[in-house]
Protein backbone atom coordinates (compact mmCIF):
# COMPACT_ATOMS: atom_id res chain seq x y z
CA UNK A 1 0.00 0.00 0.00
CA UNK A 2 1.27 3.47 -1.13
CA UNK A 3 2.61 5.69 2.20
CA UNK A 4 0.67 9.23 2.27
CA UNK A 5 2.98 12.03 1.66
CA UNK A 6 4.24 13.84 4.59
CA UNK A 7 1.66 16.57 4.07
CA UNK A 8 -1.21 14.56 4.26
CA UNK A 9 -0.02 12.23 7.21
CA UNK A 10 1.43 15.47 9.12
CA UNK A 11 -1.81 17.35 8.62
CA UNK A 12 -4.19 14.99 9.03
CA UNK A 13 -4.90 15.38 12.86
CA UNK A 14 -3.16 18.89 13.31
CA UNK A 15 -5.29 20.87 14.71
CA UNK A 16 -5.40 24.91 14.04
CA UNK A 17 -3.33 26.52 16.29
CA UNK A 18 -2.08 23.14 18.50
CA UNK A 19 1.22 22.90 19.43
CA UNK A 20 2.82 19.43 18.94
CA UNK A 21 6.58 18.30 19.92
CA UNK A 22 8.39 15.34 18.91
CA UNK A 23 6.15 12.80 21.33
CA UNK A 24 3.67 13.68 18.78
CA UNK A 25 5.56 13.40 15.30
CA UNK A 26 6.69 9.85 16.88
CA UNK A 27 3.35 8.71 18.08
CA UNK A 28 2.28 9.29 14.11
CA UNK A 29 4.98 7.74 12.26
CA UNK A 30 6.66 11.26 11.27
CA UNK A 31 10.28 10.51 11.43
CA UNK A 32 12.60 13.56 12.63
CA UNK A 33 13.91 14.15 8.99
CA UNK A 34 10.16 14.55 7.96
CA UNK A 35 10.00 17.32 10.01
CA UNK A 36 13.22 19.02 8.92
CA UNK A 37 11.75 18.54 5.60
CA UNK A 38 8.31 20.34 6.66
CA UNK A 39 10.68 22.74 8.38
CA UNK A 40 12.59 23.61 5.11
CA UNK A 41 9.09 23.85 2.92
CA UNK A 42 8.28 26.37 5.67
CA UNK A 43 4.98 23.89 6.41
CA UNK A 44 5.89 24.04 10.16
CA UNK A 45 7.72 26.64 12.28
CA UNK A 46 9.67 26.12 15.66
CA UNK A 47 9.03 27.73 18.43
CA UNK A 48 12.44 26.15 20.03
CA UNK A 49 12.96 23.39 22.15
CA UNK A 50 11.58 20.63 20.44
CA UNK A 51 7.44 22.30 19.86
CA UNK A 52 6.22 23.35 16.34
CA UNK A 53 2.94 25.07 15.39
CA UNK A 54 2.09 25.13 11.89
CA UNK A 55 2.99 28.01 9.64
CA UNK A 56 1.10 30.65 10.03
CA UNK A 57 -0.94 29.77 12.94
CA UNK A 58 -1.52 31.95 15.68
CA UNK A 59 0.11 31.46 19.39
CA UNK A 60 -2.86 30.44 21.03
CA UNK A 61 -1.81 29.97 25.17
CA UNK A 62 -4.63 27.24 25.68
CA UNK A 63 -2.73 25.34 23.29
CA UNK A 64 0.17 25.11 24.78
CA UNK A 65 -0.69 24.04 27.92
CA UNK A 66 -2.69 21.50 26.55
CA UNK A 67 0.31 20.48 25.10
CA UNK A 68 2.15 20.60 28.31
CA UNK A 69 -0.42 18.52 29.79
CA UNK A 70 -1.18 16.08 27.50
CA UNK A 71 2.06 15.20 25.10
CA UNK A 72 4.58 16.51 27.73
CA UNK A 73 2.43 14.50 31.07
CA UNK A 74 3.69 17.96 32.92
CA UNK A 75 1.93 18.23 36.27
CA UNK A 76 0.51 21.58 35.22
CA UNK A 77 -2.31 22.99 35.82
CA UNK A 78 -4.36 26.53 35.76
CA UNK A 79 -4.56 28.03 39.05
CA UNK A 80 -5.60 30.94 41.79
CA UNK A 81 -7.59 33.85 39.96
CA UNK A 82 -7.24 32.58 36.11
CA UNK A 83 -8.89 29.53 37.02
CA UNK A 84 -11.64 31.58 39.13
CA UNK A 85 -12.47 33.54 35.79
CA UNK A 86 -12.35 31.26 33.96
CA UNK A 87 -15.06 29.58 35.83
CA UNK A 88 -17.27 33.07 35.47
CA UNK A 89 -15.68 34.03 39.22
CA UNK A 90 -14.31 37.64 39.05
CA UNK A 91 -13.19 39.93 35.99
CA UNK A 92 -10.31 42.19 37.45
CA UNK A 93 -7.64 41.81 34.93
CA UNK A 94 -6.01 45.51 34.25
CA UNK A 95 -6.95 47.23 31.20
CA UNK A 96 -3.87 47.95 28.68
CA UNK A 97 -1.88 44.54 30.17
CA UNK A 98 -1.25 40.94 29.28
CA UNK A 99 -3.64 38.98 31.41
CA UNK A 100 -1.87 36.82 33.65
CA UNK A 101 -2.24 33.31 33.58
CA UNK A 102 -1.39 31.24 36.94
CA UNK A 103 -0.13 28.02 36.34
CA UNK A 104 1.04 25.53 39.66
CA UNK A 105 3.47 23.32 38.81
CA UNK A 106 3.09 20.29 41.70
CA UNK A 107 7.20 19.30 41.18
CA UNK A 108 10.39 20.86 41.01
CA UNK A 109 10.91 21.33 37.46
CA UNK A 110 12.13 23.79 34.51
CA UNK A 111 8.85 25.03 32.45
CA UNK A 112 9.51 23.87 28.61
CA UNK A 113 11.80 27.20 27.04
CA UNK A 114 9.25 27.36 23.84
CA UNK A 115 6.57 27.91 26.54
CA UNK A 116 8.61 30.93 27.99
CA UNK A 117 10.40 32.80 25.13
CA UNK A 118 7.48 32.80 22.52
CA UNK A 119 4.49 35.81 23.09
CA UNK A 120 0.82 33.49 23.93
CA UNK A 121 -0.79 37.54 24.66
CA UNK A 122 -0.60 36.61 28.11
CA UNK A 123 1.44 36.88 31.11
CA UNK A 124 2.42 33.08 32.50
CA UNK A 125 2.89 33.10 36.32
CA UNK A 126 4.73 29.88 37.47
CA UNK A 127 4.71 28.38 41.05
CA UNK A 128 5.90 25.67 42.76
CA UNK A 129 3.17 24.44 45.40
CA UNK A 130 2.80 21.32 47.54
CA UNK A 131 -0.51 23.12 49.28
CA UNK A 132 -2.69 19.86 48.89
CA UNK A 133 -1.13 16.24 48.68
CA UNK A 134 -3.01 14.81 45.28
CA UNK A 135 -4.86 16.11 42.56
CA UNK A 136 -8.50 16.63 44.40
CA UNK A 137 -9.91 19.43 43.59
CA UNK A 138 -9.05 19.74 39.92
CA UNK A 139 -11.18 19.36 36.95
CA UNK A 140 -11.22 19.54 32.95
CA UNK A 141 -11.45 22.70 31.54
CA UNK A 142 -14.14 21.82 28.57
CA UNK A 143 -15.28 25.38 27.22
CA UNK A 144 -12.55 25.91 24.71
CA UNK A 145 -11.18 23.54 21.62
CA UNK A 146 -8.25 22.85 23.73
CA UNK A 147 -9.26 20.90 26.86
CA UNK A 148 -6.82 21.30 29.77
CA UNK A 149 -6.81 20.80 33.39
CA UNK A 150 -7.77 23.62 36.00
CA UNK A 151 -8.40 23.90 39.78
CA UNK A 152 -11.90 23.96 40.76
CA UNK A 153 -13.46 27.28 42.06
CA UNK A 154 -13.01 25.50 45.49
CA UNK A 155 -9.62 25.00 44.65
CA UNK A 156 -8.46 27.94 43.19
CA UNK A 157 -9.79 30.50 46.08
CA UNK A 158 -7.05 28.63 48.27
CA UNK A 159 -4.48 28.77 45.70
CA UNK A 160 -5.10 32.49 45.67
CA UNK A 161 -5.19 32.61 49.41
CA UNK A 162 -1.69 31.33 49.33
CA UNK A 163 0.11 33.45 46.88
CA UNK A 164 -1.49 36.88 47.41
CA UNK A 165 0.09 39.62 49.71
CA UNK A 166 -2.07 40.14 52.47
CA UNK A 167 -0.34 42.02 54.56
CA UNK A 168 -2.19 45.18 53.88
CA UNK A 169 -5.45 44.94 52.75
CA UNK A 170 -8.05 41.89 51.92
CA UNK A 171 -9.95 44.17 48.89
CA UNK A 172 -8.62 41.55 46.50
CA UNK A 173 -9.73 38.50 47.59
CA UNK A 174 -12.80 39.85 49.29
CA UNK A 175 -13.99 40.41 45.77
CA UNK A 176 -13.26 37.58 44.39
CA UNK A 177 -15.29 35.39 47.67
CA UNK A 178 -18.31 37.21 47.35
CA UNK A 179 -18.63 35.18 43.67
CA UNK A 180 -18.70 32.04 45.43
CA UNK A 181 -22.45 31.41 46.92
CA UNK A 182 -22.54 27.94 45.79
CA UNK A 183 -19.27 26.20 46.17
CA UNK A 184 -19.37 22.67 47.36
CA UNK A 185 -19.49 22.26 51.30
CA UNK A 186 -18.01 18.51 51.00
CA UNK A 187 -15.28 19.49 48.42
CA UNK A 188 -14.13 22.30 50.91
CA UNK A 189 -14.42 19.97 53.77
CA UNK A 190 -11.73 17.90 51.67
CA UNK A 191 -9.50 20.37 50.50
CA UNK A 192 -9.55 22.05 53.82
CA UNK A 193 -8.57 18.61 55.73
CA UNK A 194 -5.19 17.98 53.20
CA UNK A 195 -4.88 21.52 53.00
CA UNK A 196 -0.85 22.10 54.00
CA UNK A 197 -0.97 25.93 54.85
CA UNK A 198 -2.43 26.72 58.48
CA UNK A 199 -2.27 30.44 56.93
CA UNK A 200 -5.01 29.24 53.69
CA UNK A 201 -7.07 27.47 56.05
CA UNK A 202 -7.86 30.06 58.61
CA UNK A 203 -8.20 32.81 55.94
CA UNK A 204 -10.73 30.64 53.96
CA UNK A 205 -12.41 30.10 56.84
CA UNK A 206 -12.27 34.03 57.77
CA UNK A 207 -13.71 35.28 54.60
CA UNK A 208 -15.95 32.52 54.48
CA UNK A 209 -17.49 33.65 57.80
CA UNK A 210 -17.46 37.21 57.33
CA UNK A 211 -19.20 36.96 54.26
CA UNK A 212 -21.63 34.21 55.66
CA UNK A 213 -20.97 31.72 52.36
CA UNK A 214 -23.74 28.88 52.81
CA UNK A 215 -20.58 26.86 52.64
CA UNK A 216 -20.03 27.51 56.64
CA UNK A 217 -23.30 25.54 57.12
CA UNK A 218 -21.98 22.88 55.76
CA UNK A 219 -18.72 22.31 57.26
CA UNK A 220 -17.26 20.36 59.89
CA UNK A 221 -14.46 22.16 61.39
CA UNK A 222 -13.78 20.35 64.28
CA UNK A 223 -12.39 17.94 61.64
CA UNK A 224 -10.27 20.56 60.32
CA UNK A 225 -6.49 21.30 61.90
CA UNK A 226 -6.00 25.51 62.38
CA UNK A 227 -2.75 24.92 64.12
CA UNK A 228 -2.24 26.80 67.54
CA UNK A 229 -1.29 30.20 68.27
CA UNK A 230 -1.60 33.24 66.24
CA UNK A 231 -0.87 34.13 62.85
CA UNK A 232 0.24 37.74 61.61
CA UNK A 233 -1.45 38.11 57.80
CA UNK A 234 -1.66 41.67 57.81
CA UNK A 235 1.03 43.51 59.93
CA UNK A 236 -0.52 46.25 61.49
CA UNK A 237 -4.13 44.50 61.60
CA UNK A 238 -6.50 43.86 64.66
CA UNK A 239 -6.83 40.00 65.96
CA UNK A 240 -9.81 38.35 65.00
CA UNK A 241 -9.83 36.48 67.98
CA UNK A 242 -12.35 33.49 66.67
CA UNK A 243 -9.24 32.34 63.66
CA UNK A 244 -6.65 33.92 65.94
CA UNK A 245 -5.46 35.90 62.74
CA UNK A 246 -4.47 39.41 62.40
CA UNK A 247 -6.81 41.24 59.48
CA UNK A 248 -6.76 44.66 57.98
CA UNK A 249 -7.93 47.63 60.08
CA UNK A 250 -11.24 47.96 58.27
CA UNK A 251 -11.68 44.44 57.98
CA UNK A 252 -12.94 44.29 61.89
Amino acid sequence: MKKRPIKDRLFLNWQDEAVHTHAWFESHGISPQSVHQCLKSKLIQKLGGGAYIKAKDKLNWQAALFTVQKELQLPFHVASQTALELQGSGHFVKIGKKAPVHIVKREKMRVPIWLTQNNWGVMFHFKTSSLFPSDVGLMKYNKSKFHFTLSTRERAIMEMINHLDLKDSFETLERYFEGLLNLRGSLVQKLLENCSSIKVKRVFLYMADKLALPVMKRLNTRRIQLGRGKRVISENGKLDKTYNITVPVYDN
